[in-house]
Parts: structure tokens; sequence; C-alpha cells
């Protein structure tokens, strides 16, 4: 069996190396290679570099992105620091060359790569103590005490021909031979002990830049047959297991919680992969129940295994335990302060938090209205008890609403934040202290009878973790200005006070701020201080509000640089400036133009964003493409107080709550083009009832649609998650290239469908052309697809010498779209021109329909595959490319304006919204 790995471009198998004598070779730690040796290896590899390449770890390491309890062992082959085989160097040296050992020999690792092979599960690797080492002692047959002779007969006992080739092993391993099992196990345990390591002859050694347990760049993720049949091998090895010796059981169940646990972590919200329909996905976690059934409640209880990056750890184990009991009315006990399950203490009623995610202060006419917002721990309210604000004898209570607050996997909910809102009247001229707390009541009982009720007020530890939050928990001197008041979070005593604003009391608390900032240690403080008196300066250094507009910022042309043309032709006071990314084309497209964008990361940018009084934006996620994580923005959050209006990338139907609702972006203005828009961005889960943010006026772009058709078909389809390198800085920087994008579906359907003889030669005969955009995010890969002349391929941004696409142009020049999902969608819809979809029964599905229905509104024919596709597309050909009556009445429908009139409309609403709201 050979494992194929990717290391950097190149593809390669490395396999144990043995010496000539033995079937193992020992190596101790610190051991350096002898001369000969190493020409060897050296000379192998030059002679082998296209087959198996047997390399030497010399000592194992921890990963840079190890996680609690996870340890991984990669392997590189050298003498010395630097003396790789020179083709390999420039690969291994950053990525798999870990400097230092375990400090403590004995918290050893069992070899990630040997439970790769023993179960089919690519690395991984488990931290425990000697306690464990010792159990594991104990079952070692005789004669194993680390010599060679020793592990030879222990190999013949259990039947293994260990010299034989690496399918064989196997073969005997997945048919679940235990005797097998327990004596790899065993020599690993004695290695760890003895200082030395073991290596197996047969086993393949993968050398690999991302491992299980990376829910971003391991392959397996982004397959679905590799979820199914490492759960079905996990539980065939599970039932196997639970028949035997005990003493095995704590790494069995922790290696079965760990897989579970990463399954879900890789799925997490947006990180879904849309490997399974809806109906599938929970499916498949009922299925992780299983495995679970297997997990004594101590180890799910205590979070073994693996560490999950996620808040609310403890919610998980909740739903670990539903799953593995399939009882999804499943509860914590609650006794003493704590909470368990079985009596396997959890956690404490202290630990579960509430996170703020946006305030504001208004000052009514006796009083001033603090309203919070945020989310809570489900864990908090089960035993019955109340949340709210505590100030002084009065009780503010939370009110619960539906805004989004889903934790999902797989694309389902798995569990909910309570999200709420509570409003706190607030004094004039008065210090006052806020205290969050969870009130429990509970009847007191004497000889028997009830004889009243107590109330106890717990406190809430408070996260602020929102770019919108005002305050962060980072700092002991975080505060919050506004208007005439100071609020300040007192982390060791979980409360928030509030005092009238005297400039002296300012001052020394931005002192003490800064002096907060300087105790991390980080170099990027000195310039956020900066940031800080320059935000401090702004009554002094700016003279006119500001709008800053933006799109991908890599790419421009979508409805923010429409809104940004048209209000910055007004003379209404307004600064306006238009952020790209300096180096792509419609940066300096715009320049020609005359419009003078503002270059990503100038000092032009930092100001605009910074002074900002209105963000005028296509996409969400505001501060990450002004290159702000939460880290930073909690730097200086307490000084920003832009408007977001979202002018729209593509149309708000799909159920999207988890990037556009509103404490996303706290989103102030929301412009659509359809009242099927304004219908499901009203619903409770997006959070704008009661704001007035939502404006049926159109979209900007849509003034740019004026038909020119020059007889050409266009294919214009969105992305895959699948199909796409991960994120890797932040949304606005365009992906990097994906190497296994050709093994992909979504490859191969398009692929197939730009060269497919008979769509060639009906456009040909009714004298069509064919083009092919690119999405952004699939636009690296656009010399992999197979060209003919007869197809023009065109990335959306420029890339690898190949100019990007001018929307606007193709649009108006096209006759008819083929898309799936895209929202180019309603561009041409908007123009009245024919949309034919191919929702490829191959592909998955990219988002969930919200209040758009394909099957009775879409503007054309659904089409499952690429020869219904090419038919439907003859037919059209054949008949001048019209829109067919049908489709034309659903556009009608569906569209609320078909003017040119959108970014007058928008302008009108954004100025009032300037002069009234903004001050």
């Amino acid at each position: 069996m050979v494992n194929r790995i990717v290391v950097g471009a190149d593809s390669f198998s490395i396999h144990g190396k043995f010496d000539e004598q033995g079937m193992f070779l020992l190596m101790e730690e610190g051991d350096i290679l002898s001369d000969e040796d190493f020409a060897r290896i050296v000379t192998f590899v030059d002679d082998h570099r296209n087959g198996d390449i047997f390399l030497l770890p010399k000592k194992y390491g921890p990963s840079r992105n190890s996680k609690k309890g996870i340890m991984y062992a990669p392997f590189s082959a050298y003498r010395e620091k630097g003396k790789h085989a020179p083709w390999l160097a420039q690969k291994l040296d950053r990525d798999q060359e870990f400097h230092g050992v375990y400090e403590q020999l004995t918290n050893g690792v069992i070899s990630t790569e040997i439970l790769r092979f023993l179960h089919g599960f690519t690395p991984f690797g488990m931290v425990f103590k000697g306690s464990l080492l010792n159990q594991l002692m104990e079952i070692a047959d005789a004669g194993i005490q680390g010599s060679s002779a020793g592990i030879q007969n222990a190999g013949q006992d259990a039947n293994v021909t260990f010299g034989g080739p690496a399918h064989t092993l196997e073969d005997v391993l997945v048919k679940g031979s235990f005797p097998v099992l327990k004596w790899l196990l065993a020599v690993q345990a004695r290695a760890c002990l003895d200082e030395k390591l073991y290596y197996i002859d047969g086993v393949d050694y993968t050398l690999k830049n991302s491992f299980e347990g990376d829910k971003t760049f391991f392959e397996g993720i982004y397959d679905r047959a590799w979820y199914k049949d490492t759960v079905d091998q996990l539980i065939e090895w599970l039932k196997e297991m639970s028949i035997h010796q005990e003493t095995l059981q704590m790494l069995v169940m922790q290696h079965a919680l760990f897989i579970v646990k990463y399954m879900i972590q890789a799925n997490l919200d947006n990180l879904n992969k849309h490997l399974f329909e809806e109906t599938d996905g929970e499916a498949f976690l009922w299925r992780l129940g299983e495995v679970l059934s297997y997990i004594d409640d101590s180890i799910i209880c205590e979070n073994q295994g693996y560490h999950v990056d996620m808040k609310n750890e403890d919610c998980l184990v909740w739903v670990l335990l539903i799953l593995k009991y399939k009882d999804t009315g499943l509860e914590f006990d609650f006794t003493d302060g704590c909470y368990s399950y079985n009596d396997i203490q959890i956690g404490e009623l202290t630990k579960p938090t509430a996170d703020i995610q946006f305030m504001d202060n208004k000052d009514m006419e006796d009083h001033t209205e603090l309203t919070i917002e945020g989310r809570l721990s489900p864990i908090l309210l089960m035993n019955g008890a109340e949340f709210g604000v505590l100030v002084g004898d009065r009780f503010y209570p939370a009110e619960y609403n539906e805004r989004y607050a889903h934790t999902k996997a797989f694309g389902m909910s798995i569990f909910k934040l309570r999200a709420f809102t509570i409003r706190v009247e607030l004094p004039y001229g008065q210090e006052t202290e806020l205290a969050y707390v969870t009130r429990v009541r509970a009847d007191v009982f004497e000889n028997g009878e009830t004889m009243g009720m107590s109330v106890e007020d717990l406190p809430v530890t408070l996260e602020f973790d929102s770019h919108f939050s005002r305050l962060c928990d980072r700092f002991r001197h975080s505060y919050w200005k506004i208007n005439k008041k100071l609020y300040m979070y007192k982390t060791e005593a979980n409360i928030m006070k509030v005092d009238p604003v005297k400039h002296g009391k300012i001052a020394g608390r931005e002192l003490t701020l800064w002096r907060d900032m300087f105790a991390t240690g980080q170099k990027k403080v000195i310039k956020f201080i900066i940031v800080r008196a320059f935000l401090k300066a702004k009554p002094v250094l700016k003279h006119r509000p500001i709008w800053l507009f933006f799109d991908k910022i890599y790419k421009a042309g979508d409805s923010a640089e429409y809104m940004y043309k048209y209000a910055r032709s007004k003379n209404d006071g307004i600064k306006c400036y238009y952020l790209a990314d300096g180096a792509s084309e419609d940066y300096a497209r715009l320049e020609r133009e005359g419009m003078k964008p503002v270059k990503r990361r100038s000092i032009k940018h930092r100001y605009a964003f910074l002074y900002a009084d209105m963000v005028i934006v296509s996409n969400s996620t505001v501060y990450a493409f002004n290159d702000f994580g939460t880290i930073n923005s909690a730097l200086i959050r307490d000084l920003m107080n832009f408007h977001v209006a979202c002018v729209q990338h593509g149309m708000s139907i799909q159920k999207i709550a988890v990037a556009q609702n509103r404490l996303r972006d706290n989103t102030r203005l929301y412009f659509c083009a359809s009242k099927y828009e304004i219908e499901n961005l009203s619903k409770p889960i997006y959070g704008y009832e009661g704001y007035d943010a939502l404006k049926l006026t159109g979209v900007p772009r849509y003034d740019g649609l004026i038909n020119e058709d020059k007889r050409q078909i266009l294919l214009s389809p969105t992305w895959r998650m699948q199909a796409a390198v991960p994120v890797t800085k932040n949304e606005g920087v365009s992906r990097d290239y994906n190497p296994l994008f050709k093994e992909t579906t979504y490859y191969q359907v398009y692929n197939s469908l730009i060269n497919d003889e008979r769509l060639i030669a009906a456009a040909k005969k009714y004298n069509y052309k064919i083009v092919y955009v690119l999405h952004p995010i699939v636009s690296p890969q656009i010399d992999d697809f197979d060209k003919n002349p007869s197809v023009e391929i065109i990335p959306a941004v420029a890339v690898h010498g190949h100019s990007g696409v001018n929307y606007e142009k193709v649009f108006r020049e096209s006759s008819l779209m083929v898309s799936d999902f895209s929202g180019v969608q309603f561009d041409f819809a908007y123009m009245r021109k024919p949309v034919v979809y191919l929702h490829h029964h191959d592909i998955p599905k990219h988002y969930e329909e919200g209040t758009f229905h394909y099957d009775t509104m879409g503007f054309g024919e659904i089409c499952e595959d690429n020869d219904e596709l090419i038919d439907v597309l003859i037919s059209y050909m054949q008949n001048n490319c019209e829109m067919k009556p049908e489709y034309r009445r659903r556009a009608d429908d569906f569209f609320r304006f078909d003017d040119h009139d959108n970014c007058k409309r928008i302008y009108d609403v954004m100025i009032d919204y300037q002069k009234t709201k903004i001050h």
C-alpha cells in the first residue's frame, strides 16, 4: 500500500527505513546519522523521486498548532540542522522541522503514523500520563523488553509477518486482530519509557503539511467518503475492542472521542463543507452517537481527547450526551452551584458566560437608557434561573428573542444560545454599578412544608468578543465613553461600573489602559496607542462627514463602487472614499477613470476607516475587510462609531442569518431590490424588527445593466467550499491556488461542459460565442481547465497573466446565462434575459433556500446534468435566446423596480440618515 501525499507542489510517498540485519532500526534521541547512512539516503532520494522515499526521523516534537491533549509527530530526514536532502530542504525547514524534544518523555506519545495505519485514520497522537503508560506496559507480552529479538518474537506470536507488504499487515489489523494492536501499543509505550524510537517494517510514514486535527487543511474533511468510512471502521473497531481487556479502554475511548469532536469541529457553522443534505447531516450526527455509545460518560464530560476551539464547549458536551443517549430532552443536574451529569461534575455555574455583542446608550428626558444585546449559554437557564442585570435592588430581566445564535454542525443546529436584550434605566450624574447575574429561586421547606422561596443571585462572567461590544475583557481598565457617561468593566468582580464623565478621570483611565496594553508585551501596542491618540483627535482633525465604500477590495465593480461614484458626484459636503487593493486591475482602472481610489493599508485607508461616519459595503464582516480581527479591534472598539449600510453583493433570499443578521456588522441600513428579500430579512432570526433598517430601493449595480446583446452564452456558476482552498487571511484577500482542484466533481462537471462537442457545435451553428466566467474564489484555477478555441474562459480577478472580467460589460453583451445558485442570476433577470440553472446532481448545493424557491420562482429551467442542460441551451439558441413569458412574469413579480434610478433612491435615504441619525 502506497500513501500519496502532498508537500508543496510535489507528491511522493515515504516509507520506513530499516537496517540490513534486522527489521527495526533503534535510534536514541540525539543520535546523528552517519555520513554513510546519510549519503545512502540522499542517493536513494535522487534515484527514486517518483517512488518510495526512505526517511529517518531524528526527533519527535509538537506541532506549532497542536491542541491541548494532542501531539503530532512529523518526520524529516536530516543529519544536522539544515542538511536535508537538497531538493527537500526548502519544504522541510519551515513546516516539518520542530525543535526540542518532550520535556518529560514519560508523558510520551503514541505514534500518529502507527494509529493512522492501524485504523484508517490519518495522523492522530495523544499525550497521556505515566499511569496510563504503566497500564499499557501490563498488556505487553512476555519478552518485550525493547530488544530486537523480543519484538520479533512478539510479532510471531501475533501471527503477523512484519517484513511483508504493507497491505498484508493492514488486512490483518482491519479484521480486528487484537493481539497485534495490543503488541503495537506496548511497543510504542516501551519506546516512550526507553527513550527510543521504533519503526515497523511495512508501515508507511507519512510526511504531510496537515494532519487530522487541522480543521482547515486536512484533505479528508472535504471528502464525504472519509466521514462515512472512518465512522464505519471506528464502530467496528470499538465493537471488537469492547469485548477485550479493560486496560485499553481509556486510550480507545479518547481516540474515538477525538474523531467525533474533530469531525464536528471541521464542520461547525460556516466551516460546513456542504457534504451532506439536511436530512443526511442529521442522520450522520446520530451515527456519531453510535460511536459515543462506547465512550464512558466521564471521558465525554471531562472533555478528554481533543480540545475543540469554540466558545461554550460545555454545550458541546451536552450535545454529545444527547447523541449518545438519543435523548433530545437531556439536561444537566444542578447542585451546590455546579452542573453535572450522572454525578460527574462538568463545571460551576460561574463558568458559562454571557457574550455581549452590542451596547447602545440613549439619553432620555430624565434618565439614560442602556441597551445591551448578546447571547447567553443555555446551561445557565436549565435549572429555571433568570438572567438579568441588578442595579441596586432593582432587577432588569433579559428579554429573549429569536435572533441568530445557533451553533451548527453539518448545517444542522446542534444547540442555540439564548439571544437577549436588556434595557436598563440609569440616572443622570450618579455613579452606578451593574451586576450581571442569574437569579435562582428555590422553595424553602421546614418539617416537610413549604415555608417560602429563597432567591440567590449568582454572578455571570461577561465576554466582549464582538467588534461592536464597546468594551473588552482583555484589559482591566477597558472603558467606553459616550455622551456624558463612562462605562467600565471590572473583570475581577464581574461588575460594570457607570460614572459621570470627568476629563481628569478619562485621562487617568486612558493612561492605565495604555499600561495594560504594554503589559501584553506585543510590539503592535505602540502602533495602536498612536491610533487611539489619532481617534481622540477626531473632533479637531475631521472637518466633514466621511463615507467609506468597498466591495471585495481585491475585486471592485460591485454595488459599493456604483454607489461611490454616484455619491461622489454630489455636492452635499460628504467626503467619499473607495477602498481597493493597490495591486488589482480595478485600482488602475479607477485611477484612469479619475476616481482616486484609496489604496488598501495606506495611511489614507486607516484615516478613512477610523474616522468614517458610514461604511457602505456589498459584503459582510466589515472589520475583517479592513484587516482587524477581534483581538486588534479590542484595542480601539470603544472609540469606533461608524454606521454600516449594506448595498448587497447578491440577493438576500437564502437562509443567510449567520452572515447577514443585524449584529454581525451592527448594520443600520440594508437596501433591497425585492419584496421577497424584505420578507426574508424581516424574520426574527435576522434581528431587524423595530430598527427601520430594511429599505426597498433596488441595488446600485443594476443601474449599469443595459442590454447590448452580442450573441453570447454566459456560464457563471458560484463556487463550492469543497473545491477551494480555505481562507488563510481574511475574505478581503483572494484565495490561493488549490492543487487538488482537478480531483473535485465541480471541476469535472464544468470542464466537461465547456469541452462538450455537442454544445460547441450548436454554438457554431447558431452563431453564438461561449464565455465561462470563473467565480473570484475559483479564478486561481483558470489554468486547470482544458482550453478550446470555442470557449473563452475569464477569471473574475486578474490571475496568472489573465485579465479579470468586467461584469457589467459581460452581462450587457450576453444573451443567456447558465448559473446554479449565484447572485448574478438576478442581474440577468433584471434585464429580462433568460437564465438556465444547472443544479447538477453530483455537486452539493451551496445555500439553503429562504424565500426564493427555484422550482416556482426561478427565472428559467432547472437541469440536473450536462446533457439535459445542453438540450435546453440548444432549444434557446434555436429561438434567438428569448426569455419565455412564464419566466418574464416571475421576474416582474420579483423586482420592485426595473429602472436605472437605484443609486438615487439609496442616496436619498443615506443622506437623510446622515443628517438625522449620525451626530
